[in-house]
């Protein structure tokens, strides 16, 4: 699945959240799927990991998963913040909508007194 930038787009538009995060990932290239971008990135980081000495090795994979917890964190915490706020803009519409609803319903008999009063 390649990165969509119109996603992009719509959520700048949208998510006020947008704006202060930082691109983390780079367009995926033409005809690459996600899982051979990261089948690629994994063998890179184990091509690396494979060259040093034993002691950094174990070292160097502690880092990698304590980088990789931190920012799963992070990640998780901006899609809790969207989800709600998603959430808060969703009953905010749905008391709007309810409002307007009962607005109208007082309107209707309203309209039906005043047409029966009105000259035919």
């Amino acid at each position: 699945m390649a990165y969509n930038h119109e996603f992009d787009r719509i959520e700048e538009k949208y998510d006020p959240l947008f704006t202060e995060r930082e691109a983390s990932v780079e367009p995926l290239p033409a005809g690459q799927s996600m899982k051979q971008s990261f089948d690629t990135f994994y063998a890179f980081v184990q091509e690396q990991i494979d060259g040093l000495p034993h002691k950094l090795k174990q070292k160097a994979k502690r880092e990698i998963i304590l980088a990789a917890e931190e920012q799963f964190g992070k990640v998780l915490q901006q899609k809790r913040a969207r989800r709600e706020q998603r959430k808060s803009r969703l009953i905010a519409h749905e008391q709007e909508a309810k409002k307007a609803k009962d607005q109208a319903a007082k309107k209707k008999p309203e309209q039906a007194a005043a047409l029966k009063r009105s000259p035919a």
